[in-house]
This record gives structure tokens, sequence and C-alpha cells, in this order.
């Protein structure tokens, strides 16, 4: 034992003793029942520090790493239950009604609990989660509730035999167990650590220490002697208690491990409530006799026999729950709960962790926050990671590893687990401001405004526009963009609202975009007669010409002649401006300005009047006079050339003349009773009248390809209603008129640049309105509405707009950008089909139809296959598929696939025939899509045909019926077998490899005999079943022909011979007939001559030829030379090295094991010659090596020209 130490030294009486690790924690006797002071000791420090005053009163406390809990009165004046955080000094009541006798270990408190019948439980309270569970329910009241870890035990009162029992409750597995069961009379006072229990029970005489150990369930005494003692304390292995000397009362100790006892103290005062952690033990003691002091001292580790045992660390599981909204998630702290066998001090780790910023501190970053571990006291903060937690939509956990290790390094680890229950969060969504010009709509970019804390983020997510004033909205979801499109003719403020729903459902706070709408009016612009080219504007106040840059925002006078002087009616083209200039009241002539140069000239000097300019490039048109007694023409000037010509000296009025590059038109007056418009050729210099009706047609204007005019065309007028203007448009390549007006309120000055047509007019008589007209998509759209003042002289050039409005006392100039028309790709919709093939041979009926495709503009479009060729009809193409074709009309639509039957039969599986059509609007733009025929393929069933063959009676026949069969699928009689179902006058063996049936007709037979057979392919359909009908002739009667011991010549007859040549050399010719020869002995030579013969050579080194038709060799002994000839042969060397030549047809050559080495001269696989295998040979008992067939070390044959490696099982037959 080390030296005991007197912590305090004083007149209080210090009571209510806790210890944790390290820290000791105690109160002052206080006589105020409602307040005491907290006073806290560092064993490794020394210092004593008081960190409370007037919390509440306690009569039980406890400390457990940081923590504190005590009792206390609350203000309701009710023994409660409260903890105590040292850090930040803070107290908070836990127990909601009475609440006795608390206890702590790690991040749960116990105590005794106030139920509404009046009795106490006892009840669980977890810190982290602050939720409270009562783990008892009896009528029998319980006491003093002691917690260690995962592990609870408490008393109860005296039972009907007037005993009490102890409990034990696990947190871990919900379960009660009862310890004792009337072990002793009385059981009170218990502590528990880890595996043991300890308490305190009166045997009759005194009370003796008990130990009860969970793991094995049984109870022992600690003490046993004529004394009382009391008041234990456990803690690892360590047991303390109160016991007495026979003087007074000393603190004693027993090691668990070892079984000893050892006296703590021996002094004349009297020693009590001993506490212990770890190997830190410390009780009361009066010093002074009427005082209770402090005392302390470290039990030496213990010296046993066995090993040192790890400590134990208890996991720590902790949850946080992400909700719909960004959370802020609060810091858990707690500590851990650790204990070690020995009582040796413990010091902790994260695994994978690095140096905190704290002294003895140690942190580990996970994926949802960060763990702080303090490595002396276990003490613990988890900081959660805000944004990642928030960012999770499932379910997930941060996991560290933990661990404790006592002073002889051995350790033990754990889980921290933080259990993350994650959420979908709410999207946000903030406004913004945009501008953009009146009738000109504007696209507001959301993506940036809009914001999704979860890991998918805005992943699907849906804008819905909530509301809109002064104003329309189109949404692309796929790029989070709103067109906003002003109400015609608004300026102001507009706005919209919007919201954002994400995936998961949820949606954002409303936003508002304002969208500032206005009409662009030139500052002191006052005047009429404006024009425009681009981004510059001319117009005249009725004595000077002025110039304003619409991206400068700069207004110019480029006349300012002085008085005297008129300057206009200006016209612009890129850098040049024309206008009409009178000087005093003299005739007009015809002035040019060089925006570049900013020098001024004249185009025309005469003394007659000019008027009515107008420019395009380097050229400026006019209407004047070559005299005063007749009407206007028209003048054409060249800026480049300086030359003026004439282009209509018709004896005509021509006024207001309009061109565009090489085009030029005017209004004539004098041909009939009407004005009409005429149109001059720059290149061809030829005149042609656009327009021939009664009506008059003015106020032309001219851009590329198209004219139009003002007409009051009476057409469709009701009797009686006022002429009005309607606005006609010409198109020069077609050479059509359309009336794009049809109103009775009167539309006028047109103005033509590209596609973009507009005029003034008004919509019901009342007001004044500007509109345009898109050539391409033929609509027409309302774009400046005006009640206030009269619109006039609208002029375009590209999107830009500008036009007069008097007010009822000026003319002021006014402009805006129309919105860019960007032409749209059509859409153009897929079209499937499916075909399916049967197991029969199908015929498949053509698909037709018509492509469906939309344009956006509503231009005419026009149909293509990628790939295709001009068709053979008119405006047709057509492209060849792999398993049909497909043509289509390029003007409608319409299509039609034509299967390949073929093709399609031939499919065993599923495919697909794609081809890629597209559409095609006026202006070149495109989409594309699949036009795809699925195909359903099917097994089709085989065919098999009959077909007749003749043989001589006694005599098999081959037949072949290789061509006799067919099958459609792609991969046809791969692995179909030929059946023979039925026979008549003979018998069959098949071939399967070379699809062969040999039949045998009955002996002695000869007439008409048959077989049937079908075909069964890889796919299990069978053919249908055909037949071989075989005729059998009577054979001709042949002879049996016998040579003798010497050498013989031979011949048979016409008839079947039986000829043997016995011994000698002989020379054997069978003749015709099918013949069976045998040699004999010698070396004999032997001609089959016609018909199916059967050869045998016999002993000796013979020469067998086959000649005509399917005939057997057998060399047999000796070294042979085989010759099958014609026919499909059947050669077999037999014993010796044979040189076999197999000659036309397809033969086999018969290779068996131990009968030497046959050479093959003439192997050929076109042939369909095959490799007949013997004697139980099998392919894969060969082996190959250049012209070798080899089994084993044997060499079988040799293949001339053959390299044998590159055979299969296919090319060899078993015979």
């Amino acid at each position: 034992m080390s030296t005991i130490t007197q912590i305090t030294n004083n007149t209080l009486s210090e009571n209510f003793l806790a210890i944790s690790g390290e820290n000791i924690i105690w109160s002052p006797f206080n006589s105020d029942p409602y307040s005491t002071d907290f006073f806290l000791y560092n064993i490794t420090t020394g210092i004593t520090t008081q960190i409370t005053s007037d919390t509440p009163s306690s009569a039980q406390r406890y400390i457990s790493g940081n923590k504190i809990v005590l009792n206390g009165f609350d203000s309701s004046a009710r023994f409660a239950v409260f903890l105590y955080d040292i850090p930040t000094a803070t107290t908070t009541q836990i127990s909601t009604s009475w609440g006795l006798q608390p206890s702590i270990s790690g991040d749960k408190v116990v105590w005794e609990g106030y139920i509404s019948d009046g009795g106490y439980e006892i009840v669980l309270y977890d810190i982290p989660t602050a939720t409270t569970t009562q783990i008892t329910s009896n009528p029998i009241e319980v006491f003093r509730p002691l917690i260690s870890g995962d592990k609870v035990v408490w008393t109860t009162e005296f039972n009907s035999n007037g005993f009490n029992e102890l409990f034990l409750y696990d947190i871990s597995t919900a379960t009660t167990t009862q310890i004792t069961n009337t072990y002793q009379w009385f059981n009170f006072n218990p502590a528990v650590s880890e595996n043991h229990a300890v308490w305190e029970s009166y045997d009759g005489y005194d009370t003796e220490i008990v130990l009860y150990d969970f793991s094995t369930g049984t109870i022992s005494n600690i003490t046993n002697n004529a004394t009382y003692d009391s008041g234990a304390a456990i803690s690892g292995n360590n047991v303390v208690w109160v016991g007495s000397d026979g003087y007074d009362s000393e603190i004693f100790h027993y090691n668990i491990l070892t079984g000893t006892t050892t006296q703590i103290t021996n002094n004349t005062i009297n020693d009590y409530s001993p506490v212990i952690s770890g190997n830190n033990l410390v009780w009361l003691g009066y010093a002074n006799g009427d005082d209770a002091e402090i005392y302390f001292t470290t039990l030496l580790p213990s010296t046993t026999p066995s090993t040192n045992t790890a400590p134990t660390v208890t996991p720590v599981t902790q949850t946080l729950t992400d909700t719909a909204v960004t959370d802020t998630f609060t810091a858990f702290t707690g500590i851990l709960f650790a204990t070690d066998p020995e009582g040796q001090t413990l010091t902790y780790n994260i695994a994978g962790s690095s140096a905190g910023t704290q002294p003895n501190t140690v942190i580990k970053t996970g994926t949802y926050g960060i763990l702080t571990l303090d490595t002396n006291t276990g003490a613990y903060t988890y900081n959660p990671n805000n944004t990642a937690i928030n960012a999770l939509i499932g379910n997930a956990a941060d996991i560290f590893t933990i661990s404790a290790t006592d002073s002889e390094s051995a350790s033990s680890t754990a889980d921290f687990t933080i259990n993350l229950v994650g959420a979908n969060d709410r999207p946000t969504a903030t406004g913004e401001s945009v501008t953009t010009n009146a009738n000109t709509p504007v696209i507001v970019n959301l993506a940036d405004n809009l914001a999704d804390i979860d890991l998918n983020g805005l992943t699907g997510a849906t804008l819905t526009v909530t509301g809109t004033s002064n104003g329309t909205t189109s949404i692309n979801q796929n790029d989070q963009l709103v067109t906003f499109t002003p109400t015609t003719g608004f300026s102001g403020t507009a706005s919209f609202t919007y919201t954002v729903t994400d995936a998961g459902g949820l949606t954002s706070n409303e936003a508002t975009v304002l969208i500032d709408t206005g009409i662009n009016q030139i500052p002191n612009a006052v005047g009429g007669n404006a024009a425009i080219w681009g981004n510059k504007i001319v117009w005249d106040n009725g004595d000077d010409i002025y110039l304003y840059d619409i991206s400068t925002e700069t207004t110019t006078n480029i006349s300012n002649n002085g008085s005297g002087i008129i300057d206009r009616i200006p016209s612009i083209s890129e850098n040049n401006i024309v206008w009409q200039q009178i000087v005093g009241s003299s005739d007009g002539e015809i002035i040019r300005y060089d925006i570049t140069t900013g020098t001024t000239t004249q185009i025309t000097n005469n003394s007659t009047n000019e008027f009515s300019p107008k420019i395009s490039g380097n050229k400026v048109v006019w209407s004047g006079y070559i005299n005063q007694n007749y009407g206007p023409v028209i003048f054409l000037h060249d800026i480049t050339t300086g030359t003026t010509t004439n282009i209509n000296n018709d004896l005509l009025s021509d006024y207001n003349p309009a061109i565009s590059g090489n085009n030029v038109v005017w209004e004539s007056i004098g041909v009939g009773d009407d004005d009409d418009i005429f149109h001059y050729n720059i290149l061809t210099g030829t005149t042609t009248q656009i327009s021939d009706n009664p009506w008059d047609d003015y106020q032309p204007s001219i851009s590329g390809n198209y004219a139009v005019w003002v007409s009051n065309d009476t057409s469709d007028r009701v009797i009686g209603e006022a002429i009005d203007g309607e606005i006609f448009l010409h198109n020069f390549t077609t050479g059509t008129t359309t009336k794009i007006t049809n109103n009775t309120t009167g539309d006028f000055n047109p103005s033509i640049s590209g596609n973009n047509v507009v005029w003034a007019g008004s919509s019901d008589g009342s007001n004044s309105v500007i509109f345009h007209y898109n050539i391409l998509t033929g609509t027409t759209t309302q774009i400046i509405n005006s009640t206030t003042s009269s619109i006039s002289n609208p002029a375009i050039s590209g999107n830009n707009l500008v036009w007069e409005a008097y007010d009822g006392y000026n003319s002021k100039i006014h402009f805006i950008t129309l919105p860019t028309t960007t032409n749209s790709a059509p859409t153009l919709t897929s079209i499937t089909q499916t075909l399916t093939d049967t197991a029969f041979t199908d015929t498949f009926a053509a698909l037709t139809g018509n492509l469906a495709a939309t344009d956006p503009e509503g231009q005419t479009l026009t149909y293509n296959i990628a790939g295709s060729s001009a068709g053979t009809q008119p405006n047709t193409v057509i492209k060849t598929g792999t398993y049909g074709i497909l043509t289509l009309d390029t003007n409608t639509g319409a299509y039609t696939y034509n299967p390949n039957n073929t093709a399609i039969n031939a499919l065993i599986g599923n495919a697909a025939d794609i081809f890629t059509i597209s559409a095609t609007d006026s202006e070149s733009a495109s989409s594309t899509a699949d036009f795809t025929i699925n195909l359903v393929g099917a097994n089709d069933r085989p065919t098999a045909i009959g077909e007749s063959v003749t043989t001589n009676a006694n005599t098999p026949v081959i037949v072949n019926l290789a061509d006799n069969l067919a099958d459609i699928d792609l991969n046809g009689l791969t692995g179909a077998t030929l059946t023979v179902t039925g026979t008549s006058n003979g018998t069959t063996s098949i071939n399967q490899n070379d699809r062969l049936v040999t039949f045998t007709p009955t002996t002695g037979f000869s007439g008409n005999a048959s077989f049937t057979y079908t075909v069964t392919d890889a796919g299990g359909l069978t053919s249908s079943a055909a037949t071989v009908s075989i005729l059998v002739e009577q054979a001709i009667a042949g002879n049996i022909i016998n040579g003798t011991a010497a050498r013989d010549r031979l011949n048979g007859t016409i008839g079947a011979d039986i000829i043997s040549g016995f011994d000698g050399n002989d020379n054997i010719a069978a003749q015709e007939g099918n013949d069976i020869v045998y040699g004999g002995n010698g070396g004999d030579i032997i001609d089959g001559e016609e018909g199916n013969d059967t050869l045998y050579g016999g002993a000796g080194n013979d020469r067998i030829e086959g000649s005509d038709d399917n005939d057997i060799l057998f060399g047999e002994a000796g070294n042979d030379t085989l010759y099958g000839d014609t026919g499909n042969d059947t050669l077999i060397g037999g014993a010796g090295s044979d040189q076999l030549t197999g000659g036309n047809g397809s033969d086999i050559f018969v290779l068996v094991n131990g009968a030497g080495t046959d050479t093959i001269r003439d192997f050929r696989l076109a042939q369909g010659d095959k490799i007949g295998l013997a004697g139980g040979l099998t392919f894969n008992d060969l082996s190959f090596s250049g012209s070798q067939i080899r089994f084993g070390a044997e060499i079988l044959a040799t293949l001339t020209g053959i390299n044998t490696p590159t055979l299969t099982a296919t090319n060899f037959v078993l015979v």
C-alpha cells in the first residue's frame, strides 16, 4: 500500500464522498437543506477547487468522468435528481418527480423513482437522449440502485419471511436476475463493478461482506468474523469496506484475484465511507475527533501468478436525427466507461487519431463529425459536421475504434458509434431581379438560385411557377430556366414567384423574381421619318437629320445646315445615310453622308425635284422628275461608280421606291385607275408588275426575296364598310402574293427585314398598335399597344424596331429589340414495330405508316433515312437493313418496311433492324430518331425430302441424305440428328456425321424396298417424315473362281463373283458386278473394276485398286499399296506400312493401333475425306505433329501435304 494522504484539514465535516478516476468530490455538511457547496480534488495535481456553491442539497452523490449526479430539493420542494456538468458548471434536473439514491456510470443514471401508486421503482436515464425508462415494476419496494457499465443492482424491502433480496438488471439485454434467495437474513447496500457485485449481509450475528460473481453465479463471503463489516465498495478486482479491529472502525481491502484481505488503516480514529476507482481509494476519518476529513491512498497493483488481464471498455452508441430542415446538431459529450481487473490506471485512445489542440487529447475526423478524447480521463466530445449530416437522405453511421490501455500495456477496444438517421432536406429558393425590354421575353436562369444540401442535391427537382404579374412564363426543367414573356405593350415592373420541389417531394420556400420591362425612348428625339440599320437610327425633326447609336446611346446632328435648309426623310444602310435636302424654295436634292468619314456628298444637282430616297449597300434609289410636265420616275445611283440611271421612263407616276440588294420596288400611279407595285431587277434590267388588281397598292418595303405593301383590298369587304389598308406579302422566288392581314381597322406603313414584317394599325379601332408577322411560322403578334399615343412609321432592321409615337404635342422616336427568334429543331417520334418468327417458314407482311413529327415554328418538314439512296419512286429514299428494306417518302413521311423473309426465318434468337430517320425544317434544323423493327426469332422446323436409289440383291447401298436436308435457321443443321422411322425389306445403319444411311436389303430379296426418316435439329424440332425408295435388282449370277498355289491370272465375269487367288503372286481382274476378291498369300495385283467391290490383299506386299464405284479395300498383312480411284471408297491398310491413295470421291482411310505406319497420299478435306478410327481408337486418344497422327509414341499415319494439328474431330469417324 502507498502512503496515506490527508486531503482536507479544516473544521468542517466533510460528507457525500465520491471518486471517478483521479477526481474526488465531496460536500461539507451544511445545515441548509436547500443548498450546499461542491469541492473537487485532482489526485495528480493535488489541487482542490470549489466548483459550485448553493447547489441542491444532497443525501447521495456519485461522479463519473466529468458528470456528477446528486439528490436535492427542486423548486417544488421535492427531493429530485440533478445532473451537474463539470466543464460547463451547469446543473440540470433530470427527474420529473421524486427521485432518491442516484448513481451514475458513463452516460447512464439510475435512481429510486416515485411512481403514482405511492411506491418507488428503479428508473434508468440515458443522458444523450434525455430518455427515462422504468426497469422495475413490482409491489415490493426497491432501494439504493448502483450502476456500473451496463449492470444495475438494488435491494428490496423485507418480504413475508422477513428477508430482503438483491437483484441485477442487464441494460444490454434488458433482463432482470435475482442474485440472492434468502442467502442470509438481510442483504443491503450493494455495489457493482464489471463482473462482480458486493453487499452487506446480516447472518444473525453481525454483518459480513459478500461477493457475487456474475459469470459463475456464485456467492461467497469475503469476511466471516464477529464484527460488523459495512459500506462495501468495488472497482475492478478491488473491494473495500469498513470493519473493526476491536477498537475502532478501519478500512479493509480485498483483492478478488488473489483472495487476500489487507487492513488499509490502523489508527485510533474512526474511518468510514470508503470509495474506490481503479487503485485510487478515499475515505472519511475523524482526524480531530469531532469533524470528518478526507484521506486518500493508492493501492499497489496486486501480484498474482495469473497474467495481466486487459481492461474492459464499454462501446458507446449515440444517435443523431436529421430533419427536413437544415439542422444544427449539438455536440455529444460523455466519459468512456472502462474497468481494469487489476485496478490499474487506464489511458484512452482513438484508432488512427492525431494529437488534439488541448493537452492530453487526441482527435479523429470521421465522415460526419470529429471525435475528441481525453487520453487520461476518457472524457469525449463528438462535434457533428452539420453539412455532411444534413446532406444525408438515408441512414448512415460514423464509427470510431476506441481503446483503453492499462499500465502494463494490456488493451481492449470497442466501437464508438454515431448512428445517423438521414432525412430529405427541404430545398431553398432565392429571388432576383432582371431587366428586359417591352415585348421582349427574358430567360431567367434559376440554377444558381436553388440549393439542396442533400447528397443528391437538385437531381430530379421540379420548378413550379406559383404566380405571375404582367406576363406569362414557360419552364425548362432540365436547365432550370424560366422564360418570362411580358404582356404585350406592358412597361414597368413585372414579377413571378416560384418554388422548387426535390425528388423526395419536399417543396422550398416561395421566391420572387422581379422583371423591369420598358420601351426605350431616344432622349430628346422629336420628329419623324425614322429609319434603322443594325444598331443605328436616323430621323429628321423637320429641319435636320439626327443619328442615334443604340450601343453607345449617343445622338449626333449630322446635317446641321442652319435656317433656310430643310433635311428630311433619311434612309440608312451600313455606313451611309441619304436624305432629301431642300434649300429655300428650290427643288429637292439627294444628299449622302458617310458615317465613317463624317463627310457629306450631294448626289443630285438639277432643277427638278428629287425625293423619297432609299439606300441598300452602295446603291441609292429615289423618285424624281425628268421634267415637270410628266410624273416622277425612279432613279438608281451607284455610290461606287457615281453613275445615276433612270430605271423606268414609263410615263407613269412612280413613288416611294425601296431597295434591297439588286431588287427595287415602287408604287406606280396611272395603270388603270389604281396604284400598283412594280419590281426592277438590277442585274437583268427587267421591270415586272407584281400587283395587278383594281385596288390601290402602296407603301412598298423590300428585304431579300420578299416585298410587302399596303393594299386597299375590297375583295371580301361588306357593302358599305369603310375601306382600310391590308398588308400583302410577295415572294419573288415563287412569284406568289399572300394577304397577311384581314381586318377592318386599317394597317399601314409596313417594313420588312429578313423574315420579320412589322406595320402600324389598331386591334380594336381605339388603340394604336404595331404588329409583327413571322414569315417562317405565318404567325402575327401584337408587340406594341398604346392608348395614349398615335403610332406610325415602324421600321425594322434585324431584331431592332423603331417607330414614332405622337402624344398630342410631339412625335417622339422609340425603339425596342425584339426577342431573337431561335429556330428550334423539329421533334420526331421514334418508330418501334415487332415481327415474330414461328417454328415454320413464315411470310411477313410489309409494315406501313407515317412518321410523326412536329416543328415548333410550324415549318414544312422533309424526311430522310441515314445512309439511304434514291428510291424508284419520285421523292422517296430507300435503305436496306439486315432484315428488310425501308422505303420513305421524303415529303410526307410515309414509310414501308418490306421484311426479308429468309433472313428473319433464319433467326433463332432475337434481333433488331435499326434505321436512323430524320426530320428537317426549312431552316435546315434537324432531329433524328430510331426506326426499330424488333425481331423475335424462333427455331424453325427442318425439312427432309425423299429420293430413289438402286442396288443389287444382297448388296448394301449408301444413301447420302446431306442434300435432302434443309434448315432455314442461321445455325442450319449443326447438331442435327437423323432418325430412321421405318424400313421395308431391309435394315439401316446411320452415319450421323456425314448424313449417310446404309440400307442392306433382306438376304435374297429383290424388288421395291424403302425406309422413312426424319431429321431433328439442335433445338429439338423434327421435320416431317420423308421416304427413300430402293429398287433392289435381281443379282446377275456370278461365279466362284479359284486360283492355284502357283501364280495365277484370274478374270471375273459380269456377275457378282467370288474370286480366291490362294498362294502365289496373282493378277486378278474382277470385272463388272459387286465382287469379293481374296488375294491370298503372295504379292498380288487386284483390280475391282466396275461395281461395289470388296477386295482383300492377304499376306504379302499387294497392289489393290478399287477402280469404279464404292469399294472396300483391305491391304491385310504386308506393305501394301491401295488405290480407291473413283467412288466413295474405304481403305484399310492392315498390318504393315501401307501406301493409301483415295482418288476421287469422299474416301475413308482407316487407322488402327499396332498395325504399322501408313502413308495417306491424297487426304482431301474439300472432297469430304475422313480418317476412320477402328479398334477402339477415339479422337481424344490422338496427338498431332506436323503431318503425323500419333497414338502415344506410335505413328499411326503420315498425311502428305497436311498440317495435322489443324484437323478437328469433324474430320474423323468411328468405324
